[in-house]
């Protein structure tokens, strides 16, 4: 049980079938409403090359690009 852990990679249960949070992973989706809410419609996005990252660009690259937002890059550092 968890109560902190955010990251969208928990999410699958095939993985990790015990595994229960209290609170939702909903971060990545919460940056793109942001940026949506700011009215960018261009943008960059630098993400940790790990679980949290990697998972965390999948969902926020999606969520953008159904709010019809144009990413024109994406960094991956160590």
């Amino acid at each position: 049980i968890s109560f902190a852990a955010t990251c969208e990679c928990l999410s699958n249960r095939k993985q990790y079938p015990s595994f229960f949070r209290t609170i939702p992973s909903v971060q990545s989706k919460a940056l793109a409403y942001m940026v949506k809410h700011f009215g960018w419609s261009w943008v960059g996005a630098v993400y940790s090359d790990n679980d949290f990252g990697n998972n965390g660009i999948s969902i926020f690259l999606k969520t953008v690009k159904e709010e019809g937002i144009c990413v024109e890059y994406c960094e991956k550092f160590d």
